[in-house]
């Protein structure tokens, strides 16, 4: 058991010292992710004294999505008291453009480049390192590396029986909240599928029935949930998917674009395990537990730089 603990050992030393530098990225700016929405709610997101949305989403439709060939409405999401925000991008999904409209005139109070947004330079080093698809690769494999640390960490504290130092404890204290958030985080960036598997096949992408029949048929499916976001079809394989108060996925609507109710989906895995990972799952509370987690990594990793520095300096005394 010595000799497992002591291998154990130096494999979570060396490991965590040479890639605690990219477990540290990724902790922070997985931390400074976590109030994302509220925090782009509060800063770029006009106010707005109308309480429902009275104006023609055929014309608000047409439009935000004019401009270059190619460009589509990816979705649109409703907040009370706030502007109607539609997410604009390129067919590849590049150039993603947020136009924001009075729920009351329907007119363009607003429009912001995702490009310019501080939290899209963090997502870009959260999710690839800024290292494009190359990236995404190395950051999966990352995930999984930190589970393998927060495991073989807890192992040597069960095989020491010691009580251990402040670096134990945090790590102890960190445990699942790190393993959760690694294999969703690992699990987002490996699968490949759409968050939403249709179980029928759509006969076209474009909406063949006005847009404004097919909200309200979708919101009197839900009376008494308010629509909070709106998926738009992408592919032909997909239908609108409507979204209503804390977006639980048992209450989604699916249409075509035909206006008619589609039967209810399966949400993959994928569904359920990105939105714990970085949707509203949970609200401000869940939040919070993904802040604190993302800035004890970087602090396990300083501490543990700490003692082995402190370990070389009195052996070299």
């Amino acid at each position: 058991m010595a000799y497992l603990a002591a291998l154990l050992y130096r494999l979570h030393v060396v490991t965590g010292l040479v890639a605690g530098l990219f477990f540290s990225i990724l902790g922070v700016t997985g931390a400074a992710l976590a109030f994302r929405p509220a925090l782009e709610q509060s800063w770029y997101i006009p106010k707005s004294a109308a309480t429902a949305n009275s104006f023609s989403w055929d014309q608000v439709a047409l439009h935000v999505s004019q401009g270059p060939p190619g460009r589509r409405i990816r979705e649109a999401r409703l907040r009370p008291g706030h502007a109607t925000e539609f997410v604009v991008h390129n067919r590849d999904g590049s150039a993603a453009t947020s136009h924001y409209v009075d729920p009351a005139s329907g007119r363009v109070l607003a429009e912001r480049n995702h490009d310019s947004s501080p939290f899209e330079a963090l997502r870009s080093w959260h999710t690839h390192l800024s290292a494009g698809p190359y990236g995404r690769i190395l950051v999966s494999r990352l995930g999984l590396l930190l589970m393998l640390q927060a495991i073989i960490g807890a192992v040597i504290w069960i095989l020491r029986g010691k009580p251990g130092n402040w670096h134990t404890y945090l790590g102890l204290a960190a445990l699942m909240p790190l393993l959760l958030l690694a294999y969703s985080g690992f699990h987002v960036m490996t699968t490949r599928f759409t968050v939403v598997t249709p179980v029928v096949t759509l006969r076209g992408v474009e909406n063949k029935a006005p847009l404004d029949t097919i909200v309200a048929t979708a919101t009197k499916r839900r009376q008494g949930f308010e629509l909070t976001r709106i998926d738009f079809p992408q592919a032909p394989s997909q239908p609108f998917a409507f979204w209503f108060g804390d977006q639980n996925p048992e209450r989604v609507v699916y249409m075509d674009p035909y206006g008619a109710v589609l039967p209810m989906m399966i949400p993959t895995q994928l569904n359920q395990v990105q939105l714990w990972h970085s949707g509203p799952a949970g609200g401000a509370p869940a939040a919070f537990f993904r802040l604190l987690t993302g800035l004890a990594i970087p602090l396990l990793w300083t501490i543990a730089l700490w003692r082995h520095w402190q370990s070389r300096r009195s052996r070299n005394a």
